[in-house]
């Protein structure tokens, strides 16, 4: 039977979408799977598949989560005030420089 095709760190990570730093992560909680050769950490492709199709069902499951999702009411500041929008205050800087 031949073995799987095998990924370093690096390929990994760019195979799955990931940081290099979230694979590693993930590898150390053990969720994905990985073996040393010669010193180096390796990564079956299956493996990962497996871990991105369960990502998959998540993701379905956390959309849901969030179109169910409400958002909380605008903070005040301390003095009372909204916090402004970025489009607000875009809106507010050009009004200014008109009347300039």
């Amino acid at each position: 039977m031949p073995r799987p095709k095998s990924h370093n760190t690096k390929e990994a990570a760019a195979y799955m979408g990931v940081s290099i730093g979230v694979l590693n992560k993930l590898a150390l909680e053990g969720v994905v799977v990985r073996y040393k050769v010669g010193g180096r950490w390796r990564y079956d492709e299956p493996d990962l598949d497996e871990y991105c199709r369960q990502q998959r069902r998540t993701g379905e499951e956390t959309a849901s989560q969030i179109r169910a999702y409400e958002p909380r009411p605008a903070r005040l500041r301390p003095n009372g005030r909204k916090r402004m929008s970025t489009e607000e205050a875009i809106r507010r800087i050009k009004e200014i420089s008109r009347r300039s």
